[in-house]
């Protein structure tokens, strides 16, 4: 059984970064790096590739080049972590224990999660930069491009790097500018969030500049499936579509607001009304629905196991934690629960279910 002061699950930029920073540090740390690649892909780069400024050949590297040569590479894949032992098991049957144990393993891509997209990649216009396989064909799909609809999505689920779908979408106007087709080209930006980006300081820069570039956003749309043989992309929309719905019952409302009808009252025969009023009773209930979907509040918790920064001061006693911790959610667009146990609350959550 090996043992390391520190042991890194996770070869790729994360872990590395992590290694090197602390030797950095410090040159005498004793860490490991469980890692199972014989290659290091650097997949910020990808989104250059997908552009045509960066060839895919020069994102790869030798695992071992990457290493810091003060750390001790486990070629192998982790299968279970044990830390009440501080023990890592892998695949192949090792056990490593550990005196500070750094988890980045990077992040799984679930193609299946939008109906038809694992089938249709890499063909028909279809393409994604998350991977090194499509990247380059993105390259592709932009330089031949003759014009149409240019769409471009940020989902609703965790990703990689949540700058890399609007990265690619500017670089795709210079290159449509560049070939003469952007007058003909209608750049859509289907954003399943609410706001050009998570950090509150960029979105007003990230507005100015989606308005300059004559670029469509439509926050709110979620894609959800991939149509190749009629080449549509199917959104899930909440908000837009609600707004329609309103709209299309205000204009009822007036149309048949002189057509008369009998109320009830517990289901018995009452006093005359109109259809229009009876419409407009849904018209109040509605817009009072979405006023209250965009004015919630989402919420993050960072505040340690039981919402007291125990561990946090006793690792860090000069910090002063609440404020960090204040700042470190907003920056990802959250509001911090103040007071909580060892979850977060929820609520939030449940407002939109309900």
């Amino acid at each position: 059984m090996g043992n390391h002061q520190i042991v890194i699950i996770g070869g790729g930029a994360g872990g590395i970064t992590v290694a090197a920073q602390l030797l950095k540090k410090d040159q005498n740390l004793d860490i490991a790096i469980i890692e199972p690649s014989d290659k290091h892909y650097y997949q910020p780069a990808w989104t250059l590739v997908g552009a045509g400024n960066y060839k895919i050949e020069d994102t790869i590297k030798n695992e071992q080049q990457c290493i810091p040569p003060q750390a001790t590479w486990i070629k192998a894949s982790v299968e279970q972590i044990e830390p009440s032992e501080n023990l890592v098991t892998t695949k192949d049957g090792q056990g490593i224990t550990y005196q500070f144990l750094v988890v980045c393993p990077g992040i799984q891509i679930d193609w299946e999660k939008i109906k038809g997209l694992k089938e249709s990649l890499g063909k028909g216009g279809v393409t994604s930069n998350y991977s090194r396989e499509y990247a380059p064909y993105t390259w592709e799909v932009i330089k031949n491009f003759s014009g149409g609809n240019a769409i471009f999505t940020f989902p609703a689920t965790p990703i990689k790097c949540a700058g890399a779908p609007q990265k690619i979408m500017y670089l795709a106007d210079e290159a449509f500018r560049k070939q003469g087709v952007r007058d003909k080209t209608n750049i859509i930006y289907g954003n399943a969030v609410g706001k050009m980006f998570g950090v509150p300081e960029y979105c007003q820069t990230l507005d100015e500049v989606v308005k300059r570039k004559n670029i469509e956003v439509k926050f709110k749309h979620n894609l959800m499936e991939i149509k190749p043989d009629t080449k549509e992309a199917i959104f899930a929309v909440m908000l837009p579509a609600l707004g329609r719905v309103i709209d299309d019952l205000i204009m009822h409302s007036t149309i048949w607001d002189g057509v008369p009808m009998l109320a009830h009252t517990h289901g018995q025969p009452a006093s005359p009304t109109t259809v229009g009023k009876e419409l407009r009773v849904f018209v109040e209930r509605l817009n009072e629905q979405k006023s209250r979907l965009e004015g919630l509040t989402f919420y993050g918790k960072f505040g340690g196991a039981t919402g007291n920064f125990n561990a946090h001061h006793v690792a860090y006693p000069n910090i002063d934690w609440r404020r960090f911790a204040d700042a470190f959610v907003h920056k990802l667009g959250l509001q911090r629960l103040g007071t909580t146990t060892q979850i977060d609350h929820y609520d939030h959550i449940a407002d939109v279910c309900h």
